[in-house]
């Protein structure tokens, strides 16, 4: 595809996951097909921001980081290609994700004797047969090895 393709594909992506963003953006680099059958790019943004995109079919597999809006958070999506659903989850406000990331912190110095604290980038909610949280994090190590407690 040309790079007016993958940014009308990025541009479709963006209208469904995160209707309130209208930030300007291009693609800086287009890479060739994987052996995947995926197409890849490089977005970047007006304030410099730089995006991994990678598409097939017309269609966004993946955008790292992913996108960030506040409405993704009441936004129900329907992945009609594998038939899942998953619920968007605010990264900040909601308090599930606020309440796995707590577990997190704790149990990182439970297992690993110092703590981790993780920044959620994206959260998402999988319901099947209990539920899923699944959250895309910046993770770091706050300071020295510590006795569990």
């Amino acid at each position: 595809p040309t790079r007016e393709q993958l940014e009308a594909v990025m541009r479709d992506h963006r209208s469904i996951a995160c209707p309130d963003s209208h930030e300007a953006f291009f693609v800086s680099v287009q890479g060739e097909m994987g052996e995947e059958g995926a197409h890849r790019a490089l977005l970047t943004f007006d304030d410099g921001r730089l995006h991994f995109m990678a598409s097939a079919g017309g269609r966004v597999l993946v955008v790292d980081p992913p996108l960030s809006c506040a409405a993704a958070s009441a936004r129900r999506l329907d992945y009609k290609q594998t038939g899942e659903e998953e619920d968007l989850l605010h990264p900040e406000d909601d308090h599930l994700v606020q309440d796995c990331l707590e577990v997190f912190e704790r149990e990182s110095v439970h297992h690993c004797g110092f703590k981790l604290v993780a920044e959620a980038m994206a959260a998402s909610l999988e319901v099947i047969d209990g539920f899923e949280v699944i959250i895309h994090a910046k993770v770091s190590r706050v300071g020295a090895r510590a006795e569990p407690a």
